[in-house]
């Protein structure tokens, strides 16, 4: 079963819904063909406190967790799709 886990840094919720960034890494999942509205799992997590280079206020991170047997094909056009559509999504 795939899971889609969405790290961030506090704060991003004051700019953007939460809720509907999961909406759109669901839809983007499901939209690759690679996975099914009924296995795709989503959720995401806050931090308070991380460290980053030059000062950064923020980030947004996800990790694609899924069971071996797709290919380097399949994983990039999976994590290309969620690349882009929520980079659309957060440059709003």
């Amino acid at each position: 079963m795939p899971h889609f886990v969405i790290e961030y840094s506090r704060g991003v919720e004051d700019r953007h819904d939460i809720k509907e960034m999961m909406q759109i890494a669901f839809d983007a999942g499901v939209a690759t063909k690679e996975m099914t509205p009924d296995t795709l799992k989503v959720r995401a997590k806050a931090y308070d406190d991380f460290l980053m280079e030059n000062d950064a206020h923020s980030f947004v991170h996800v990790t694609a967790y899924m069971l071996s047997g797709r290919t380097e094909e399949q994983k990039l056009h999976i994590g290309g799709t969620l690349h882009s559509r929520l980079d659309e999504y957060l440059s709003l």
